[in-house]
C-alpha cells in the first residue's frame, strides 16, 4: 500500500506522456521476466549461431573473438612492454588478492570471501536476499537493514578484473582457469531474472562489461577453449544484452541512472562493445560502455566508483569546453 501511495503521488506530477512511457517499461520488463527464462534453457550452440547468422557454432565464437571492441587487448606484446615493473607488480599482487577472494568494496573492510561465492550476500549487514524472481524484490523497502548495493556491486566482477590482467601479462593459465570458474559458479547462482543481480539493469550492463572484458583477455587460453563453457558464456552474453535493453531506465520517470545516449557515437571504440553484445540496441548500455571505458586499459589504480562518477562529467565537460572557446 505504501508503494501505491507513493507512485500515485510521483505520478500525479508527471505529464501523460511520462507515465505512458513508464507503464510501456513496467510491461516491457515484465514480459521480458517471463520470456528470458525461457531463452536460458533453450538457447544452445546451434540454434545462437542460426540466430546472429552464423552457420557454425565455431564459426559465431571466431566473429566473436574477432570483433574486440577493446583495442589494447589486440596487441598483448606491446601492453607487456609499455607497462612498467612497478605496474606490473601491483596488477599481479591484485590477481593474487582477488584469487584468495579477499575483497573490499563500499566501505566494508577487508572480506574474506568462501567458495563458492554466496552472490546474494550483503556481507556488510549478513542479510542474503531472496532468489525470488527479481522484480518482486523489496529494493527499495527502507525498513530492511540491507544495502542491495552490495551484491550489485559483488556481481559486477569489477574485482575479479585484475585476474584477467595478470592472465594477458604472462599467459598463466591459472589466471584464466581461476577467472572461468567464478564466471561458471556467478552463472549456475543467478538465473536470469531472478535474485538481487538481475534487478537494476545499470548493474548488468557493468557485469556485461566485465564478461566481455575477461573474454577478449583469456579468450586465447586454454582453459577459456572449452566448448560447453563458450556456450554458457556467449548465452549470458544474450541475455545481459536482451535485459538491458527490456529494462532501460528513464530519467524523468525514475531513478538517477540517467542516459548520456546523445554523447556517445557508434565509432567511439569502447560503444563498439553495443554491436559486439548480440540484439542489443540499448543507449542505457551504450552510454554506461563509455562511462566504463577505463576498463579497456591496464591502469585501474583508483576506486571503480570514483571513475564511473567522473567520466560522465567528463563527456558533459568536453562538449561545453568546444562550444565555449574562453572557458
Amino acid at each position: 500500500m505504501a508503494r501505491f501511495i507513493d507512485l500515485v503521488r510521483v505520478g500525479w506530477k508527471k505529464p501523460p506522456h511520462v507515465i505512458a512511457k513508464w507503464l510501456l517499461r513496467k510491461l516491457k520488463a515484465r514480459r521480458a521476466a517471463k520470456v528470458l527464462p525461457g531463452w536460458q534453457r533453450w538457447l544452445g550452440a546451434s540454434s545462437m549461431a542460426a540466430a546472429l547468422d552464423h552457420e557454425s557454432f565455431d564459426a559465431l565464437v571466431a566473429t566473436l573473438k574477432k570483433a574486440n571492441p577493446f583495442p589494447a587487448l589486440t596487441q598483448p606484446a606491446q601492453i607487456r612492454n609499455a607497462i612498467s615493473d612497478a605496474a606490473q607488480t601491483e596488477i599481479f599482487a591484485r590477481a593474487e588478492k582477488a584469487m584468495r577472494l579477499d575483497i573490499e568494496m563500499l566501505g566494508s573492510g577487508p572480506v574474506q570471501l568462501s567458495r563458492p561465492i554466496d552472490w546474494t550476500l550483503d556481507f556488510k549487514s549478513n542479510i542474503n536476499w531472496s532468489m525470488q524472481p527479481s522484480l518482486r524484490l523489496p529494493v527499495n523497502n527502507l525498513k530492511r537493514p540491507s544495502d542491495i548495493k552490495v551484491p550489485w556491486e559483488l556481481s559486477r566482477l569489477q574485482w575479479l578484473l585484475p585476474v584477467g590482467q595478470a592472465y594477458v601479462l604472462n599467459e598463466d593459465e591459472q589466471y584464466a582457469t581461476f577467472a572461468k570458474e567464478i564466471i561458471q559458479e556467478w552463472m549456475i547462482a543467478n538465473p536470469v531474472c531472478r535474485g538481487p543481480n538481475w534487478v537494476c539493469a545499470m548493474d548488468v550492463a557493468l557485469r556485461g562489461i566485465s564478461l566481455v572484458w575477461l573474454f577478449q583477455a583469456c579468450k586465447n587460453s586454454d582453459a577459456w577453449a572449452q566448448p560447453e563453457f563458450l556456450e554458457s558464456l556467449i548465452k549470458q552474453f544474450i541475455l545481459h544484452a536482451k535485459f538491458i535493453d527490456t529494462n532501460l531506465e528513464y530519467a524523468d520517470v525514475n531513478g538517477n541512472h540517467h542516459r548520456l545516449e546523445a554523447f556517445p557515437s557508434p565509432s567511439t571504440p569502447t560503444c563498439r562493445v553495443l554491436n559486439w553484445f548480440p540484439g542489443c540496441y540499448s543507449s542505457r548500455f551504450r552510454s554506461t560502455c563509455v562511462c566504463c571505458k577505463v576498463f579497456a586499459c591496464f591502469h585501474t589504480s583508483f576506486p571503480s566508483s570514483f571513475l564511473f562518477h567522473c567520466q560522465p562529467n567528463r563527456l558533459f565537460l568536453s562538449p561545453l569546453c568546444l562550444a565555449t572557446p574562453d572557458l
